[in-house]
């Protein structure tokens, strides 16, 4: 490949790539809370007592179940 070959397919994959590391970071934010878009720390909601998103289901999953 020639090297402006090599740098379309480079402008391509940070192009395409690129917006969906943000998004999945943004989807992390939402499920895990505030401030886990990059920390990678699942901090959890306040108004969830500090649970993912997951967590508090799984919490109102097994108190309706007893």
């Amino acid at each position: 490949m020639s090297a402006s070959e090599v740098k379309q397919v480079q402008d391509f994959i940070v192009g395409f790539c690129g917006p969906i590391g943000s998004d999945v970071k943004d989807i992390r934010e939402q499920l895990c809370g505030q401030g886990s878009r990059d920390s990678g720390q699942f901090t959890g909601w306040r108004q969830l007592g500090g649970k993912s998103v997951v967590d508090a289901l799984a919490d109102i999953r097994n108190r309706v179940l007893k």
